[in-house]
């Protein structure tokens, strides 16, 4: 599909685009679309079949608005203005289904880009005034997703997480992938993030351990002057975690939970992304249950420490709450329950 085709197809499905064609372009390749103006006046009827959305019929199809080139981006900041909180770029990884989340964008004009000739199933003509309006990013459907790899590419595991990527059924091929794997070394992987998360042992309310840093009843300050990250959660927790010795101060020989040393508190962000509003209490299930896959083991209902700062309130720090919903703060200096997290591989 030339660049016009595939505009015609952003245009038609507003800001979400399925299309095959897509799956020419390497994974997690972005569209920097240009609102352009073009001289052909065309009327033509189209079907469009897409994976996602099924046959759509008769489909008016009229002048080109969009050309959309590959890009690749670099984010240089990003926050989320109902809350005011920094977010932070998460990859999309998984099988490539072609679908797209369009956002607006406004670029400075440094340089005019010249009038451009372009050739599609429709002729070869010029298109002008370009103009850059909106930034498509990869996006996959849903939450839980897996793959076989083909032109179906993405699809839904009902929501369902399983220990064996090669069980995960709810329609999915025999070789589909799901989005969270259990490592079987007291790790999960988020197949949809990248991030290896630490699984926690016990039953919650068994009683405190502080020997075992993956006993799920502990909890940790994360800072004993209300300011720096010097609390319990760092020196004791991940420092447990991190229990790594080195030749000459700087490769790592061995040691480390689960054979790494770069174990670390979730950001806000990260720590929101394996809330789920689907799961437990937050889906009708009994009070006390956390509204988390229950692949990542025992969880309090109850706030979980993330390294994230509140902006204006350095006494203060984000969390995230299991119990019921999303983002909460607490004063640095109070216990609260931890995960670590680490960028894997």
């Amino acid at each position: 599909m030339s660049h016009i085709a595939r505009s015609l197809a952003i245009a038609v499905l507003l800001l979400v685009t399925t299309a095959a064609s897509a799956h020419a372009q390497a994974q997690n390749d972005h569209l920097k679309c240009y609102k352009v103006k073009d001289a052909l006046k065309l009327a033509a009827v189209v079907d469009l079949n897409s994976p996602q959305f099924g046959l759509e019929a008769g489909c008016k199809v009229s002048k080109a608005k969009f050309f959309c080139v590959p890009a690749t981006k670099t984010v240089i900041s990003a926050v989320d203005k109902a809350t005011g909180l920094p977010i932070t770029p998460l990859p999309v990884s998984g099988p490539d289904a072609g679908d797209r989340i369009c956002y607006k964008v406004k670029c400075p004009i440094v340089v005019p880009i010249p009038d451009q000739q372009v050739t599609d199933q429709f002729g070869t003509r010029t298109i002008t005034k370009f103009k850059a309006s909106y930034l498509c990013t990869p996006a996959v459907k849903g939450a839980t997703y897996c793959g076989d790899g083909i032109a179906n590419g993405s699809e839904e595991c009902d929501g369902t997480s399983f220990a064996n990527p090669a069980v995960c059924g709810g329609g999915c091929q025999a070789d589909c992938r799901c989005r969270f794997f259990d490592n079987g070394d007291g790790t999960v992987t988020d197949n949809q993030t990248g991030l290896q998360w630490e699984q926690k042992d016990t039953a919650f309310g068994s009683g405190v351990n502080l020997a075992d840093p993956h006993d799920v009843d502990n909890e940790y300050t994360w800072s004993n002057s209300s300011g720096p990250p010097d609390g319990p959660a760092f020196t004791d927790f991940l420092g447990n975690l991190n229990n790594c010795t080195s030749t000459n101060g700087t490769a790592v020989t061995n040691g480390g939970f689960a054979g790494h040393c770069d174990w670390r508190l979730p950001t806000s962000q990260e720590l929101d992304t394996i809330h789920d509003m689907t799961q437990g209490f937050c889906n009708g299930g009994p009070l006390g249950q956390p509204c988390i896959d229950p692949i990542f083991g025992p969880t309090a209902w109850h706030r979980y420490w993330s390294d994230t700062t509140q902006d204006g309130q350095p006494a203060n720090a984000w969390g995230e709450y299991f119990g019921t919903c999303c983002y909460t703060n607490s004063q640095k200096i109070n216990p609260n329950y931890v995960r670590a997290v680490r960028t894997g591989p």
